[in-house]
């Protein structure tokens, strides 16, 4: 073997274990893609049921149903509303622990039956944010999540802000 073959040779060598050395050492686990949860309160509204991804190391965004029939004792009737919860999150923090936060829309529909000739259909949209935190350990398991929530309703019976108080809880694959 030539002296020129050796060194191609060593240097091959040390490259390949150079390449495994930061290969070794840029690995990590990344958290699971996908996210089903359930939400007491918060961006749904009463409840929701909602299905998240994360589509960047730490942008999150999720899309949910709410459907819930209520009657008043000192009113008529009965208020059926279904809400679409779609939101777009932005996590940070180390291993488990991530502060959350982002904004998205409540879209939805409460339609008022008070008796046969008076019933009242409106839509909803609302502007909402969420301020929280989010308990996610990285690969599969549980996550929990809990947080405010204002909303900013356009093109409702009640103009003015509220604030809701979210508590979520579900599984990431």
């Amino acid at each position: 073997m030539s002296i020129h073959s050796r060194r191609t040779n060593y240097l091959l060598a040390i490259l390949c274990f150079f390449i495994i050395g930061i290969e070794g050492k840029t690995q990590t686990v990344d958290f699971a893609k996908n996210s089903i949860y359930f939400e007491l309160g918060g961006n749904g509204g009463l409840y929701s049921i909602n299905y998240e991804r994360i589509f960047f190391k730490c942008i999150n965004c999720r899309v949910g149903f709410s459907y819930f029939s209520q009657s008043w004792g000192f009113s008529p009737g009965t208020i059926k509303t279904k809400t679409f919860p779609i939101t777009i999150t932005w996590s940070s923090g180390h291993a488990a622990n991530h502060f959350e936060t982002g904004g998205g829309v409540l879209i939805g529909t409460e339609h008022r039956y008070l008796n046969s000739s008076n019933d009242f259909l409106y839509d909803i949209f609302d502007i909402t944010a969420f301020l929280g935190y989010r308990y996610q350990p990285q690969g599969e398991g549980y996550l929990f999540r809990v947080g405010l929530a204002p909303f900013l309703p356009f093109k409702r019976e009640y103009p003015w802000t509220y604030l809701s108080g979210g508590i979520s809880l579900g599984l990431h694959f």
